[in-house]
């Protein structure tokens, strides 16, 4: 395809537009094995944006390669879903940063001979940008996304969850409120940098059934748990073990390893239970012959430890006293954190459903996890009582957020006053 397209091209895109607008209703097109071109889809108001593009050959998406058929719908199926869901961008922010980087990530795949997106690996991830280093003119900071993306889009829109896909993004996932902790948020489980098939199944398995058949452990907790699991299947890889042959001896190599990292001795046990809680599982549910072995007996002893981090009253009372200079939004959350002793982090994440009247006092909820709960696997919800007059100032800062800006649900109670704009 030329660069500049010439009258006769020009032409006959007018004369297909036209025939485009005639048209009673605009239709999703379907996959083809054929070349599809964006100036002709078949939706005038996406067709017409297209038709002053100066480098037509990025509106060329050639699905006769001989190339895997899967990949190809995969591509076409992100394709689509850009179009309709970036309606409103510019077509400068579309074409830069969504269809071309699109176009060139397509070529990437054919080039590599990908069957599958969701089954790319970290190391051809990350000959990604590599690729486009050498073939792209200009690369934008978003060009490089346009995997990430994908993947997003795929694994989203399936109508079942994949769970052989190398990426899960949480964002699929009902999970309840006790299990999130929203001060410490979570996009997505990787799996693509686990370079053993066997390995990877069997850690895929586990993690579904921690993040969907057994509902009792928190997000934070299963992170713990897919960071451990990860570092254990890497240690074995370089070793060229695999987890149906493993013994004593592997194990207590492990231990020295992580031992030898000079973790504190919370955190030293941690890995041994968690690891210890893997092996049974695994021995269980995948039906391996994993060796009996004592992890008690490596188990550190541990120290409580307090650390004191009150604010002296000086110090308090120096900022109340200039507490009235300060933005609306930050004086109302240091009044906040003075007058429930939340942490900073949990006052930052509060959202506006948080706030609650019941007979006549106001509280606020919030969602925790510490060494303090009984039940370590889950968030607990407490309430903490707030002063009238704090209260009152909560009620008026809702009001003024209303009046400037459409409630969003689930948004935050604290707003930066630009946006409030």
């Amino acid at each position: 395809v030329p660069k500049k397209a010439t009258s006769h091209t020009k032409g006959m895109d007018l004369l297909k537009l036209s025939l485009i607008k005639s048209l009673s209703f605009a239709r999703t097109p379907h996959y083809d094995n054929a070349l599809f071109y964006l100036a002709y889809y078949p939706d005038y108001e996406i067709a017409h944006r297209f038709f002053y593009t100066a480098r037509k050959e990025f509106l060329f998406f050639d699905f006769t390669k001989s190339v895997p058929d899967n990949m190809k719908r995969q591509i076409f199926s992100c394709l689509m879903e850009t179009l309709q869901a970036k309606r409103e961008c510019s077509n400068h922010l579309l074409l830069q940063h969504y269809i071309t980087p699109l176009y060139y990530f397509y070529d990437f795949c054919c080039e590599m001979h990908i069957e599958d997106i969701q089954k790319i690996t970290r190391k051809e991830a990350d000959r990604f940008p590599e690729y486009l280093s050498t073939h792209m003119d200009a690369i934008s900071k978003s060009a490089t996304q346009v995997l990430y993306r994908v993947r997003k889009q795929l694994f989203l829109s399936a109508k079942a969850t994949d769970f052989s896909s190398y990426v899960w993004f949480l964002e699929r996932f009902s999970l309840e409120e006790t299990r999130v902790n929203p001060t410490r948020t979570l996009d997505a489980f990787y799996f693509d940098d686990v370079e053993n098939p066997f390995h990877r199944e069997i850690f895929q398995n586990y993690l579904k059934y921690l993040l969907v058949l057994s509902p009792k452990y928190s997000l934070r907790k299963i992170l713990m748990k897919y960071y451990m699991v990860k570092d254990f299947l890497r240690f074995l890889d370089e070793r060229n073990i695999l987890l149906s042959a493993l013994t004593e001896s592997t194990i207590k190599e492990f231990i020295s390893y992580r031992a030898d990292l000079e973790l504190q001795p919370e955190t030293f046990n941690t890995t041994l239970i968690d690891l210890s809680s893997f092996l049974h599982c695994i021995a269980l549910r995948e039906n391996l012959q994993i060796p009996d072995f004592s992890f008690d007996y490596y188990l550190k002893k541990t120290f409580s430890l307090h650390h004191d981090r009150s604010v002296p009253e000086d110090d308090v009372d120096a900022i109340l006293t200039i507490l009235y200079k300060f933005p609306e939004y930050l004086g109302l959350m240091f009044l906040t954190l003075y007058s429930t002793g939340l942490r900073i982090n949990e006052v930052c994440s509060l959202k506006r459903g948080a706030l609650f009247v019941d007979n006549g006092t106001c509280f606020l909820k919030t969602y925790q996890d510490g060494k303090s709960n009984p039940h370590p696997g889950r968030s607990l919800l407490f309430t903490y009582p707030v002063p009238k007059k704090n209260g009152f100032l909560f009620g008026l800062h809702l009001s003024i957020h209303k009046k400037c800006k459409q409630t969003v649900p689930g948004s935050h109670l604290f707003q930066a006053d630009e946006d409030l704009a």
